[in-house]
């Protein structure tokens, strides 16, 4: 008794820890880790590099510019005067002379430019980062492609193998029916065939489910073999409210943006600048004019410059950007308008699945009562294993119909949420 005991124990530990070992993966598990382990994928940190680098340099427009200067001339003539006063010795101006000065200027207003240009490169890296997401996305629509035929070759693969499994009960029975001279043994070739002919489909259907998880293994990195799970999607759409959050759609939202961006720097160039600035420095001759010996200097001062009239560029470079505005808007409109084509289109597709599934379930019932029937007949030797088969057949076809068109409709539904950028 206890060594039954044991027997069964270690039997359910077996089957809990192989239970362990069979993976469900869905739909949205395959899209994070296909986007995330795209090599593409790491443009995103890169981008980001390169805004934080752009916009510590355009900080530095708010700290004070330094620079060191050197000068050496010889000149073929200076100032002189043209008489002496009295009691005062003025030496003659060298013509050969020094200067080294260190200059510093400071920004005070530059109306808003350097922000306005922040805000450009702020806009600059949300477009590269938008061209990565198109990418990405046509990646999960790839995956889309891969996950349900995996899945459609699951389904058959049951389908076919309870056929298969079948007519093998049926082989037997015929086997014995031979022995007691009650079937030819034609009849036991007849369902030999047609259980070659089910293994050949079955195989066929292995090879390719095989190789979509090879494929699938290659976008994702997940580790799934053929007795992974495979979730089934249960996709809801709305059709009464019409939103366009396709990434090439936002791509041209954020084109806009920085079309209003660019605006406002060609309104700041308008604007007047005012910094402030000092000198020093060391050379032959200082601030004195009078004096021939190398000396110290210095000044400080502030500046404002403004250019209020350009003759009409800012005016015409905002009309560029006004119809390079109106471009993009032709562009979103020609988007919407094919979307909204394609989306009706869809949408009969959807309605066509659920129709058709309707009738599949309505014929698989009638054809398991014939199937039924004929199993009765072919017992009786009323019909031959040859019609028996095709009605097995038939069945079998039914049932390979629905499955494939409930898949077609998860696929026609996610289809219409990949149309509007909802994947």
């Amino acid at each position: 008794m206890k060594r039954i005991i044991i027997l069964i124990t270690a039997l359910l530990i077996y089957v809990l820890s192989f239970g362990q070992d069979i993976k469900t993966i869905n739909l949205k598990d395959c899209y994070k880790t296909a986007v995330e382990n795209h090599p593409l994928y790491k443009q995103f940190d890169l981008y980001d590099a390169t805004y934080q680098l752009k916009e510590k340099n355009l900080n530095i427009n708010y700290l004070p510019a330094f620079s060191l200067n050197g000068q050496a001339t010889y000149q073929s003539d200076v100032t002189k005067i043209p008489f002496q006063l009295p009691n005062m010795n003025i030496e003659e101006m060298s013509k050969d002379q020094y200067k080294i000065t260190f200059d510093v200027t400071q920004i005070i207003y530059d109306g808003g430019l350097t922000q306005k240009h922040k805000n450009i490169n702020k806009v600059d890296v949300k477009i590269n980062k938008q061209a990565v997401e198109i990418e990405l996305y046509k990646l999960k629509e790839r995956v889309n492609q891969v996950y349900f035929n995996i899945i459609y070759f699951k389904e058959n693969k049951k389908i076919l193998n309870i056929s298969k499994k079948n007519i093998e009960l049926k082989l037997k029975t015929a086997n014995a029916a031979v022995e007691n001279g009650i079937l030819l043994q034609s009849d036991v070739d007849a369902l030999k065939v047609g259980m070659i002919s089910l293994e050949q489909k079955i195989t066929e259907v292995e090879i390719g489910m095989l190789s979509s998880i090879k494929m699938l293994k290659e976008l994702t990195t997940l580790d799934i073999n053929e007795s992974t799970n495979f979730d089934f999607p249960d996709v809801e759409i709305n059709i009464n409210e019409f939103q366009n959050l396709r990434p090439e759609y936002q791509l041209l939202n954020l084109k806009q943006t920085k079309i209003s961006a660019l605006k406002e720097v060609v309104s700041a160039k308008k604007l007047p600048r005012l910094a402030g600035f000092g000198k020093t420095g060391y050379g032959r001759p200082g601030f004195d004019m009078l004096s021939n010996e190398f000396d110290f200097f210095y000044f400080v001062g502030a500046q404002i410059s403004w250019s209020p009239f350009n003759w009409d560029k800012s005016q015409r470079e905002k009309k560029i950007l006004s119809i390079k505005n109106k471009i993009i808007n032709t562009q979103k409109e020609a988007f919407n308008k094919n979307l909204k084509i394609d989306l009706e289109s869809k949408l009969f597709e959807i309605k066509k699945y659920e129709e058709l599934i309707i009738k599949d379930i309505e014929i698989i019932e009638l054809r398991k009562k014939i199937t039924k029937t004929a199993s009765s007949k072919f017992d009786n030797g009323i019909i031959t294993s040859s019609d028996y088969i095709e009605k097995v057949n038939a069945e079998t076809q039914a049932q390979l119909n629905l499955q494939t068109h409930k898949i077609q409709l998860v696929i026609a539904k996610i289809n219409y949420l990949s149309s509007i950028g909802k994947l």
